[in-house]
């Protein structure tokens, strides 16, 4: 099964995940954790795995693994 990872540490909380996302507000939220805003994974299901997020992040936070 592939995995959609966020590195919590490197996320800005930017949103450019969610706006480049074809399936956006299905998979992904924005989420106030310890204080910071990132993007949270709320339901993978749904997930094209188009990998368009990860060329959009531009902190490097996104991974897919197999």
């Amino acid at each position: 099964m592939v995995k959609i990872i966020v590195r919590e540490e490197l996320c800005t909380g930017c949103g450019a995940c969610i706006d480049a996302c074809p399936k956006s507000g299905r998979i992904w939220e924005l989420v106030n954790e310890n204080n910071r805003v990132i993007a949270r994974v709320k339901d993978e299901s749904f997930c094209l795995y188009c990998t368009t997020c990860i060329t959009r992040c531009k902190a490097n936070a996104i991974e897919i693994r197999l």
